[in-house]
């Protein structure tokens, strides 16, 4: 993570980031069309593109009293690359999964 002042977001992200925040840009890797969670450690704003275009989350959770387990946000996305970006982040180093979201709320971890 790097501070958000520092951090170029190929697609502005749905919050401004604040300048004393820590941001980053991820590449996912060519995903199956479908509905994927990610999950964040820390607490931070996450957006996800796809061609140059913001993916509306479907649904967000948060927690406070998970340890390692802060955020989690769910994105329908299509055949093909993704990037993620996360920002607006009071550390600069967070863990994040993705993984593929099953239909009764739970994620498909095979």
């Amino acid at each position: 993570m790097t501070l958000a002042k520092d951090v170029k977001l190929p697609v502005a992200p749905e919050r401004a980031p604040k300048p004393d925040s820590f941001a980053a840009v991820l590449s996912a890797p060519k995903l199956a069309p479908g509905l994927y969670q990610i999950t964040l450690s820390a607490g931070a704003w996450v957006d996800v593109a796809e061609d140059g275009k913001l993916v509306k989350s479907s649904a967000f959770s948060s927690q406070f009293d998970c340890p390692g387990v802060r955020k989690s946000a769910r994105f329908p996305l299509g055949a093909g690359s993704a990037t993620i970006e996360i920002s607006n982040a009071g550390v600069d180093k967070i863990m994040f999964a993705i993984a593929p979201a099953n239909g009764d709320g739970g994620v498909d971890w095979r």
